[in-house]
């Protein structure tokens, strides 16, 4: 996560989704690529398991 906003520069925490002042989006592209490639693989054992 980044820790200033890209279209405010205000501060964000690390667990912030949006930004509290604009409600821009605080993840980007790489973040939810990185996201998806670690939950599709445990999601699919889960899956398997069941």
């Amino acid at each position: 996560m980044i820790k200033h906003c890209r279209e405010c520069k205000g501060v964000l925490r690390v667990w912030e989704m949006k930004c509290p002042y604009c409600h821009h989006s605080a993840m980007s592209w790489l973040h939810i690529i990185a996201i998806a490639i670690l939950v599709v693989p445990v999601m699919v054992y889960m899956l398997k398991h069941i």
